[in-house]
């Protein structure tokens, strides 16, 4: 039987922000071949390139739906390929902001047609291997005079699918949209026109899929005290959420994944209105890994429904959060309106000199969602987090009852916890690993030393990226060294001293099969 449903659509106006709270214990990611999530920027390519398998390791693949050939890449100011008309040329992906210094965003397009007919409309296809839960892309579409309408065909099961055309309800010309849905696992998804010409882009795709099981799982335990000062939070578990996964090597920067000022709207949260399922005046607390390190989101959404109808109620927040453990490399990275930009209303960010303690205070306008991120927790950690007064203002509330009227803990397994939301009444945030979680000598793949220059090299390597961010002790000649795991590797440098040869050996975990020696030249 088949079941049509309506493809997921909004026109995006909002501010968003996100933040993870990890606690104590060590780490131990899940290095699944496929990640959980992905954004695809086509970074890479250049233009004119065809688009294929070149994003096998996410999980996507590129191809034309109507007969052989493949998608193409284009650039912002790039030439007008497929874009050009009779009143001038059009420019690819125009508004399209990139997030990374010196990192320019691309997009794809249909291949010029026989006889270098830039007209001829040529369906794009998305195939998603594993099939993915939820998807988003923006489609810009430069000379929008109401009869370019595309579509989107998105394949839950053959025959079943969903259709959905463009709208744009702000009634602007050449801006991006975007469609997602969240409740089927999709196999593909195509790119189709209503009429036989379209000149279209399509840019800033977003994949995530359901977790799956691991040999070793990383969970968070979520306490919350019963009252302001109780700390009695042993006594009050209320159960463990899942992070979102991705290897090292695919996982996305932090910039992408808030996608501040994305496809030239104000502001965009992109894939996270699915993947954490924002829901309106509640605050949301996230945890997933980015190319920063596991990143910490606190998310808090929009008061009310902007761009097409809804009303708009302003929102103030301000939070503490305590962090334990290593703290040196925990770093800001998602700051949304600082100092009052643009729909934010005097936000400001402030991270203790020994990164102890993190304060935020925010404030947005109706029609926009704000909030912050703090990247690289790794290691022995532990946070607690609560609204409460930061500014020292008795007369401002740590939230403001109409602007945030819940809060939750997300999980990639689609189960959040739900935290009473009381000023001062503090939440902890603790790892518990699943599986043994300690590095062994069976998870070492090497050890290599080498001494030049009067310094002594060392690299490990393991079999996975399991332990991203837990410690390894080596010893270099009598000098032991702790270093952290990035990924599946982690790397040590010492003086040789004035020993022409330097033991060198993993001390934790104590493997004895990997002693080594670097030669130095006297």
């Amino acid at each position: 039987m088949s079941h049509p449903r309506n493809l997921f659509f909004r026109s995006v106006r909002v501010r968003a922000l996100m933040l993870v709270l990890v606690g104590a214990g060590a780490t131990c990611p899940i290095a699944a071949q496929i990640p959980e999530y992905a954004r695809i920027n086509f970074q890479e390519l250049t233009e004119g390139d065809s688009i294929t398998d070149q994003y096998a390791a996410f999980g996507v693949y590129f191809s034309l739906a109507d007969g052989p050939g493949a998608p193409i890449a284009v650039a912002e100011g790039s030439p007008a390929v497929a874009f050009t008309g009779p009143d001038g040329d059009d420019t690819p992906i125009k508004g399209l902001m990139t997030c990374e210094e010196g990192v320019v965003d691309h997009g794809l397009t249909d291949p010029v047609g026989d006889g270098g007919d830039v007209f001829a409309f040529r369906p794009i296809r998305i195939t998603f291997d594993p099939p993915a839960r939820g998807f988003r892309f923006w489609v810009h579409i430069p000379d929008e005079d109401g009869h370019e309408l595309p579509q989107v065909r998105a394949y839950y099961s053959d025959p079943e699918q969903s259709v959905q055309s463009h709208k744009d309800c702000t009634g602007r010309n050449g801006k991006f949209t975007q469609w997602a849905d969240d409740h089927e696992p999709f196999t593909r998804v195509e790119l189709t026109s209503s009429r036989g010409s379209l000149g279209f882009s399509l840019g800033a795709l977003s994949v995530f899929r359901d977790p799956q099981p691991q040999p070793v799982e990383f969970f968070i335990q979520v306490a919350q005290e019963s009252a302001p000062g109780a700390d009695d939070f042993d006594a009050n578990v209320l159960g463990l959420v899942r992070p979102w996964r991705s290897p090292p090597l695919t996982a996305p920067s932090v910039c992408h994944l808030y996608s501040y000022g994305s496809g030239g709207n104000a502001v965009s949260y992109g894939e996270f209105q699915e993947m954490l399922d924002l829901q309106k005046t509640r605050t949301t607390l996230a945890f997933l890994d980015a190319r920063e390190g596991l990143t910490a989101l606190v998310v808090h959404n929009r008061a009310g429904q902007c761009g097409c109808s809804g009303e708009a109620v302003d929102g103030t927040a301000q939070m503490r959060l305590t962090f334990a453990g290593d703290t040196q490399g925990l770093e800001n990275t998602i700051q949304d309106g600082p100092h009052g930009q643009e729909g934010d209303i005097g936000d400001q960010y402030f991270f203790a000199e020994d990164r102890r303690e993190f304060t935020a205070q925010n404030g947005w306008e109706g029609c926009n969602t704000d909030g912050f991120g703090i990247s690289g927790l790794a290691g022995d950690w532990g946070v607690t987090a609560a609204f409460t007064d930061v500014d020292g203002d008795g007369s401002s509330p740590p939230f403001d009852p109409a602007g945030v009227t819940s809060w939750v803990v997300a999980s990639s397994d689609g189960l959040p916890l739900e935290l009473a939301l009381e000023a001062d009444r503090r939440v902890r945030l603790s790892s518990v690993c699943v599986g043994g979680c300690e590095v062994g000598c069976a998870d070492v793949a090497s050890l290599k030393a080498r001494c030049k220059s009067g310094e002594v090299k060392v690299k490990l390597r393991l079999v996975n990226a399991l332990f991203d961010g837990q410690r390894v002790r080596i010893r270099i000649g009598e000098t032991e060294h702790v270093t952290r795991i990035r990924g599946d590797r982690a790397k040590v440098r010492s003086d040789s001293g004035d020993s022409g040869q330097v033991p060198v050996s993993l001390v934790e975990p104590d493997c004895p099969a990997f002693d080594r020696t670097a030669r130095c030249r006297e």
